[in-house]
Formats: C-alpha cells, structure tokens, sequence
C-alpha cells in the first residue's frame, strides 16, 4: 500500500493507508504472512506481481576458497526470495526484514538501485539492474557493445531461464591451482562397514501403479578399522579400538541395529580423535635419514627453493616418529593433524545410508550434523560430529568405484592372493580360496528373524530373487556350501556373520587397493575425497601445475552456460535389416546392405587433449561482425581461441542432404512437449553460443550466420593433454582389470568434474537442536522441514547466493570439440565416400549406427586408407582381415562395438530405447528400465509391435500416445503384464524346485499369447523418508512417440524439426 501512499506520509500508519486497501484482495493471506503465500496474493490479484528480497550481513572477501590472503569486512547483502516471471502494471518490489524477536516484516522498495548499490563498486555512471541476480550494466555508450537499458535486455534472456540467485564471483586475479598439500598424506586410520537386512514382507499400495513388497529392517553390522603402514600396531590395544572385524546381529528382542552401529563407529572415532590429540611422538632421525634430508635443496611437495624467509623441515610422523620427507615451512604448516575419520561403505548412498541417517541424533545429542546432498533422500555424505572440531565422515566407495563389490574383488583376484591383506589378517592361508570372492545369500528368504535360526542351508530355490529374476548358479550355491561346512555354521545368522565378515574384509582390501595405486601414481590420498570427479580432477591440478582463470564477470557465466549442450541422442531411421551373404533370408535381387555400429573411442578424452581455454577471458573490442570473418583463417592451435554468439539459418537446399544429422544441436521444448530436449533440426536460431570450430565447421558445409552479437576470446594451449595421456598409457600397461578400469575412470571422471552446476547445490540440513531448528524455521528462506523421529528432522533452505568459483569454460569446450569430431567423421569420412548410400538410424554421444550400401565393409577399409586411418580394428579377431593393434584405444577414432559379428536387424523406437539383433543374439537399450527387465521382459518382436502397431490395437500406442493415457488401455496392458510376470516366477519356483540345475525357460515366451501391452513391472528398491522398501511398479517401457524429430506416417522415416516437407 505504500506504493500509493504520498512519499512524506509513509512514515505514518493509519487511514492514509487503510483508505488504500480497496485496491486488493487479501482474502488469501493469513497474518503473519509467509513467504509461500505471495504466490496466492499475484494469483488473488491478476494485474499485481510482486518481487521479494531478503538482506542479511554477510562477510566481504574474495571468494575464491583458494585464496591466500583473505580480508573480510561486514555487508548487507540483499537476495531474492520470490521473482514474478513477469513484471505486471501494478508491479512492487518488497523487502522482508526480520526482527530481533524472529518476526517479519514487509517493506515497500521505493528506489531498487539504492538496495542494490551497496553491492557493486563505485561507477561514475547509471546503473541499471537485473531484478533476478543483481547485475549491473552502465549507461555509457559504447561502439560495439551494448549497454544500458539494451544490455539488461540481453541479459535477461540468458538471465531469465534460471531461478532467482545472487551470484558470488571470484576477484580479479583469482585462479584455480592445486593446493591440497595436505590431501598427500595418507590418513592414518579409515573404517570399513557394511550393514544386512530382513526383508520383511508387506503389500502396501504407494500410488496406482506401485506396490511395496518387502521393507528393508536392519538385521546385522559389520566394521573393521584400518590403520596405515607405519602405525605402531600397540596403539590399537593403548586406545582399546578393535583391529578385528566387529560383527554385531540383533534379534527380535534387540532390534535397533542401526542404532547401536551409529554409537559403536562415534565410540570408534572418540577413541581415534584421543589417540590423534595425545599422541605426539618426536622426529627419530637414523644417519641415513639425516644424510637425505641435509642433502635436499627444494621442498618435496611445492618444488619449491628453501629460503631463510621459507626454511627447510624435517617433516615426521607424529603417531611413530618416523621421518617421512623434507618440505619448507609453508609446506609443513600445510600438513595437519587429520580433523576427521572416514567411514566407508559400498553403496551408501543408495542404500545404506539410510538406516544410518535416521539414527544419528540420539536422546540430547545435539552435536552437529553436516550433509552433502543431491536430494532430500540421496547424500553423496554425511558427516556426525563427536565435539566441535572433530567428526565421523561416512562415505560411498561407489562414488569412488562404480561397480559391484562382486566384479571388484573379481578384479582384484591374484593367484597368490597378495591383494587381499585385511581378509589374510583374519583368515589363515589355507581358508583363502573361500573367503576371497563375493558369497551369495538368500536375502529375500530371510524375512524374519525366526529365519536365522534355519540350522541347514537353504535349498537352491531359496535363493531366487524376485528383484532380478535370477537364481544362484550351481557353482555359486555349491561354494556356499562349501563354506557353510568348512567353517561349522550352525545356523543361517551364523552363515549371515561370516557373510558380512566377508564382504567388510573384501570392501576394505578393494578400496586400500585403489588407495595403493593413487598413492603410488599421483600421492594423493582419495580417502580425503567425497567422489572420483573431485579427486581426479586434483590430480590434473596437480600433475598439470596449471593456474586455470576463474570468470569474474557473471555476464561471461551466463553467457557459457546458455551454450552448454550435452551430448546427442535421436533416432534418425527407427528401422532397418542388413542384407549380405551373412544374414538369413540373404535376397540376391536386392543391393547388398550392411548395419554397421560404431563407437569413439574416449570421445571426451579425445577433446580434453586438444586446445583448451586457460586464461583471459575478455569480449571483443571491436565490430563482431569483423571477428566473424577472421573465423576462416582460424586453426586449431592459434594460441588465442573464441567463443561466438550469433543468430544462423540453414538454407533450404541443404535440409535433405543433412536430414539425418543437421549442424549446430539446440536445446529446446518440442511442440505439445514441456521438457527441455537437446534436438538438431533447420529451425532459425539466435543468440547461439558456440566454439569457434564448431561454427567454422557447420559454416564450411554451409550454415549461414546472420548476425553476430556477442565474441569472447581467450588464451588457449593443451594443458591438459599430459594428464588424459599419461592415464591412457597407464592404462595400456595396466597388469589387472582393477587397474585398467581406475586409469580409465580417471580420464572419465575429471571431465564431470569441469561440467559441475553450482546451481544444483542442495540447500539441505539434518538438524537434532531445537534451538537450531526454530532458528532454520524462521528464516525467510526457509522452503520445509521433514521429520524422522522425535530427535531428528531435515530442513530444506531455498538456495539464495551461488558460488561460480569452478571453470566451466573446460567443460563447454570439451563438449563442442567432441561434437567436431561427430560430425566431422559423419560427414566428411562416411558421407563423402559413400554419398546417398549410407544412412545414419541412430546415434547416442559417441556412437554412430549405419546402413551402408556395399558388397563388403570391410574390403571398403583395406581399400580406402582414408577411411581405415579412422578406425581401430584391434577388438576384431586377429586372423581378421582388417586387424591391426597399431591403433588400440587411440582416442577419437572408432571402433566396431559388435566386433566382427554380424548385425541383422534394427528397431528404435525413441532417443534410448531401441533393439538390434547380432547373429540371433539380441541386444537392447532402455534407459531407466532395470537391467533384468531388460533381459526376461524385452524382445526385438515387441519393439517392432510397439512400432508398427496400429492405433487401434488393443493397448498399442499411437504417435500421440492416446492409447496409453486411456484408463482402458491402462487396464488392459497392466493385467496382460501382471499376468506374463507371475507366470515367470511360477516357472522359476517349479524349476527350482524340481530340478536346480535345469536352466530357465526364457521368460519373454510368457508375452507370446497375451495382447500387447507396453508395460513391464519394474522391480527396484527405494526410499520413502529413508524407509528401504523394495517395490513392484508397472512402468511404460515400450513407447514410440518421440518428438525429438518429426515421425513419418511409415514409422520408420523421420525429419528433423523446420525440414522444408514438413512445412
């Protein structure tokens, strides 16, 4: 109301404003007013949009966490809370101010620049601002750039698509270099863990198409302390901390299993956080200690030359004494004691993270709780403090190592059994045959506690899991008899112990292993890491030694992330069989066609070894117009480089030469589609931000730039193609597939980390204080809380400031020159040798499924060197007339992913979802579907049903999916699956039962006499306010309506989005 109040009576509140409240309708709000309720006041009011902002005190100091010197001084910082999408006539801009007493209270913004002033250094010129993110833009003309009122319109169509932020950039100057000195020393003491379960049955309806089957109730924890090479074993014993494996299983009577973990590893790490504090024992140096360290001139960590101002020190371990290395001062200083133990569990956080999270606040423990979160259900890790300085980190060893624990200690496997120390710590020699390989269990038969009581083995049959359909093998139950005799288990929880004593062994030697080879390559400890990406990324920074710019202009931000485009899916041609003297029903009248699937190798290493951005980052000075055409003289390796933003067509008579694949991927909603969607089509696009390569490569086969608006150069080189080559060679020399696979992760990893969204940071916080949380509660930003029980809850905060400190600039290049080589491959190696007689069907990122007209492939390549010098053959058999070694795993060239074998058929029905058939072995893709559906449920004949199904058959999805969203085709299709999946596991129990080892008839034939129907039960296990379940949905799996491209009436046949027919 003090909108319409006179400017010198606003001071005064009474009937100058009382007189004013016939303008609106505040029958929506209630009083005090929340946050949450200016939506229904806009929608109470369809002229009137409102704007919110906060203000709180904030530190002002350089925000780069890797600055030395930091000076900090006190602020007001104004964010938003609510943002209208559009400014309506009747538009306010309120400012919420809390009270010493926790109440809120509502101010009308006479003058926006004023708020936001204080936050921007001086200008001798007006300002204008974003409302959104608080940018600023003078009003001071300038020749080839916009500005004012014309600039904060450019920038709101950048601005705009994001959620209301305050940006924090780093300083001019600042950079991102390796400092993590103190992450080079292995950390003295980690805790392994594990937990098990009773699945406990239940029937619980959760929706329409999910039902829970079984809950998840902790029946049995497992941890085992690791210390490193060096500590004094008498240590264990002085401290009383366990150095066997600590088993514990409840019972019915004493169930809070998870608990008692929770108190057993804080007991732990007490024990441990004494042992660090106490325990100081001085340098021993021996002579030969002393000959090294006086004969060192620089510092082991920086390099760095020892100086009187910087000195040189002998740095030991504290716990034994040991000298260790010798480092300068600064270094030393670096080098502290450990504030945290770290402990590990497979699969944490999809599992059990769960139990462990609801039990951390016991009664009047309100220590704090710290999380890194991706959702309100999911933590990459959890931190519980035992006092203020010192903590219990739990972290996922998945994050670390993507794969099953199986497959890992499979990995690991050695003859002599040297890679396994903790499990031969425990077990004698001759036991190591049995204990070092993942054992199986009968989870789902173990559905109380009365069933660990079971004193003989359970038969074969009670082994199946309905989660994925499958059975033990007869080799694998005959080893669980084997162990079940060997060591006298009495009882299934006896098995159940020894289980799990197992699995924490086999965990903890997997992961010291890994820690092995990080040590060993880069001196780098990943147990001081939450994830993969993270650590590798500080070995390039390390390796490397490079200063990466960090952007301080939140315009050159907004600017790269309007142009961050990931990689390319479509089905271009969502059907095709090969025909050739390979394939049945060979016809000779026909021309010989071949389905030929290619893969690149290493495509994001491949960019990451070409020019990357480093350093200054500035826009063009002059005409852009002018930068366009300096474009054609532009290589590869100038040491300057540019990123473009200009407004480009694609003339008509190339949209049919180009159909398959058009130039230049933007994301953007499909009509009658409300998701986002990366596309290629022929529409015009403007204010297209793109690597200089990419726009010279479409410019050359004749995309037409209309206009050019904006031109961000920079400083470029191959900084980091030493680190993705130095991994590959390793790779190559690797002696075991562990091994192989790390150096491969390491490459792959440290590309996610140059894509992280700061953004997505999860405002999330586990809370046992209720001091604490009324504090959480009354904050503006508050968004909701979520109870657990009566001493825990999880307070969710709308994200207010942003953090732009990572160099994104990395990413977006690597993902702009790996789309350089797609499209230089397709185009100027396939189609300009083949023409008209290849056709693109499919493509995934960095593959690439043809249908090649010629009579041999393969006699292609031995006769065309232009093309074979882009393939690498070495995963074709060796009598293979196209095998050749010279080109293994060389990054950006193409490998057959079918190897020699011989592809018959192809079916897409959408971008992920598609079948091929390789010599009467069928291979499918769907994205989301577990992987046993996939095997038992889905066949290349359904795929082509759903297709080529016409509208009106019974439960068949059309274009538009009518079909699908019917309540009858609904009906139908779920009874018609149901029916097939019960009919599965009737079979699996009878042929268990009878005969163990017969194998399985293929569960698909269950589908043949029932009606289509594109649902499949999906069976997966989830959490609900991290309560494990494990549920039973039905899931459409087989859908054919794909808006990505324009589908012809044929099904087959598609064009790309602006085709000139489809207009």
């Amino acid at each position: 109301l003090a909108k319409h109040v006179a400017h010198d009576n606003r001071a005064v509140v009474g009937a100058n404003y009382t007189r004013e409240e016939h303008r609106y309708d505040f029958s929506a709000l209630s009083t005090p007013t929340p946050v949450s309720e200016i939506k229904l006041f806009e929608k109470s009011n369809p002229g009137t949009s409102v704007n919110l902002y906060g203000v709180r005190n904030s530190e002002k100091h350089n925000n780069n966490k890797n600055k030395k010197n930091k000076k900090s001084s006190t602020q007001s910082v104004a964010y938003p809370l609510h943002i209208a999408d559009e400014e309506k006539p009747d538009h306010f801009d309120l400012l919420l101010i809390t009270g010493k007493d926790g109440d809120n209270h509502y101010a009308f913004i006479s003058n926006f620049s004023r708020l936001a002033s204080p936050q921007k250094n001086n200008h001798q010129h007006r300002l204008f601002y974003c409302k959104r993110c608080f940018a600023s833009f003078e009003d001071r003309p300038l020749k080839y750039k916009l500005h004012g009122k014309r600039a904060l319109a450019q920038h709101r169509l950048l601005c705009g698509v994001h959620k209301p932020i305050v940006p924090l950039m780093p300083k001019e100057g600042d950079t991102l270099e390796f400092e993590a000195w103190c992450k080079t020393e292995r950390l003295p003491f980690v805790v392994y863990a594990d937990f098990e379960a009773l699945l406990l049955k239940t029937d619980r309806k959760q929706g329409v198409n999910t039902t829970a089957i079984h809950t998840h109730h902790p029946m049995s924890y497992g941890y085992h302390v690791v210390a490193a090479e060096g500590v004094p074993i008498e240590l264990f014993d002085q401290f009383d901390i366990p150095r066997a494996p600590v088993i514990f299983r409840g019972s019915a009577t004493e169930d809070d299993v998870a608990k008692r973990f929770v108190r057993d590893v804080l007991n732990v790490a007490d024990k441990i956080a004494r042992l660090y504090k106490e325990v100081n024992v001085p340098i021993i140096m021996g002579v030969e200690d002393c000959r090294v360290h006086d004969g060192k001139i620089t510092c082991d960590l920086c390099s760095c030359a020892f100086s009187e101002r910087n000195c040189k020190t002998a740095h030991h371990d504290h716990l034994s004494g040991r000298f260790l290395k010798t480092l300068c001062n600064t270094c030393n200083l670096k080098l502290k004691t450990p504030k945290f133990v770290p402990c590990f569990l497979h699969n944490l956080s999809n599992y059990d993270a769960h139990f462990i999270v609801t039990n951390l606040a016991d009664d009047g423990d309100t220590n704090r709780i710290s999380v890194i979160a991706n959702t309100e259900e999911k933590y990459i890790s959890f931190s519980k403090y035992i006092n203020n300085t010192f903590s219990v980190r739990f972290v996922d060893t998945c994050r670390f190592m993507a794969s099953s624990l199986a497959h890992l200690a499979e990995n690991l496997s050695s003859a002599n059994f040297d890679k396994f120390r903790e499990v031969a710590r425990v077990f004698a020699s001759s036991e190591m045959q049995l204990v070092t390989r993942k054992g199986v269990y009968p989870y789902e038969y173990t559905d109380s506690w009365d069933k660990l009581c079971v004193t003989s083995l359970p038969d074969k049959f009670q082994f199946y899991s309905a989660l994925t359909e499958t059975h033990v093998s007869d080799e694998d139950y005959e080893h669980a008899a084997r162990v079940w005799n060997h060591f006298g288990c009495t009882s299934l929880g006896a098995y159940s112990d020894l289980y799990l004593k197992i699995d924490v062994l086999l965990s903890a030697d997997v992961f010291e292993n890994f820690r092995d080879i990080c040590m060993t390559t880069y001196h780098l400890d990943p147990a001081q890491y939450y994830t993969l990406p993270g650590f590798s990324f500080d070995c390039m920074l390390k390796f490397t030694k490079v200063q990466l710019e960090l952007l301080t202009d939140f315009e050159k931000v907004l600017f790269l992330e309007s142009g961050t485009r990931g990689g390319l899916v479509q089905a271009s041609k969502r059907h095709a069989r090969a025909n050739n003297l390979e394939t049945p029903g060979y016809n000779a009248d026909e021309p010989k066609t071949s389905l030929i699937y290619l893969d690149a190798n290493n495509l994001y290493g491949f960019g990451m070894c070409k020019y990357m951005p480093i350093s200054d980052f500035s826009w063009y000075p002059g005409n852009p117009e002018v930068a366009l055409d300096q474009l054609q003289w532009m290589r590869e390796t100038d040491d300057i480089g540019r990123f473009y933003e200009v407004d480009i067509s694609y003339p008509q008579h190339l949209h049919d030469a180009h159909n398959d694949m058009p130039f230049l991927p933007h994301a953007s909603i499909p009509r009658g589609s409300t998701v986002r969607k990366l596309m290629v089509t022929f529409l015009r696009k403007e204010h297209y931000v793109v690597h200089y390569m990419n726009l010279q490569q479409a410019m050359a086969h004749g995309v037409v730039v209309e206009k050019t608006h904006r031109v961000l150069e920079f400083r470029q080189s191959p900084w980091l193609a030493p680190y993705i080559n130095l991994n590959t060679e390793l790779r190559k020399r690797a002696t075991n597939k562990f091994e192989e696979k790390f150096f491969k992760d390491l490459n792959n990893s440290v590309f996610g980390k140059t894509m992280e969204n700061m953004r997505r940071r999860f405002d999330l916080e586990l809370v046992s204080c209720p001091r604490r949380m009324r504090k959480l509660i009354n904050r503006p930003t508050f968004k909701y809380c979520t109870t657990y029980n009566e001493n825990l809850s999880v307070v969710t905060q709308h994200g207010k400031e942003v953090d732009f400190c990572k160099p994104i600039y990395i990413g977006f290049t690597v993902l702009e020159l790996s789309k350089v080589l797609m499209y230089g491959f397709h185009y100027d190696v396939m189609k300009r040798h083949y023409g008209d007689r290849i056709e693109l069907l499919y493509t995934d990122t960095d593959s690439l499924f043809y249908r090649v007209t010629t009579n041999d492939f393969y006699d292609d390549l031995i006769t065309n060197p232009n093309l074979m010098r882009f393939m690498d053959t070495s995963n074709l058999p060796g009598d293979h007339k196209c095998y050749t070694a010279v080109r293994k795993r060389v990054p950006g060239l193409f490998k057959f992913e079918c190897g020699s074998s011989t592809v018959y058929e192809f079916v897409a029905l959408r971008a992920k979802s598609y079948a091929y058939d390789v010599e009467q072995d069928v291979c499918i893709r769907a994205k989301g579907v577990m992987r046993h559906v996939i095997r038992n449920h889905l066949t290349l004949a359904e795929h082509k049903r759903c297709l080529f199904a016409d509208a009106g058959d019974e439960a068949g999805p059309d274009e538009s999916d009518d079909e699908l969203d019917s309540d009858t085709g609904k009906m139908i299709a779920a009874e018609s699956a149901l029916k097939a999946v019960a009919q599965i596991h009737r079979i699996a129990s009878c042929t268990s039962a009878t005969s163990p080892s017969s194998p399985l008839a293929h569960p698909s034939l269950c589908y043949s006499n029932t009606p289509f129907t594109p649902y499949r039960e999906n069976v997966s296990i989830r959490s609900f306010k991290h309560e494990v379940r494990t549920i039973r949905t039905m899931k459409l799996v087989l859908n054919r309506a794909d808006d990505k491209r324009i589908v012809l009436p044929d099904n087959i046949a598609t064009l790309a989005h602006g085709h000139y027919l489809a207009n």
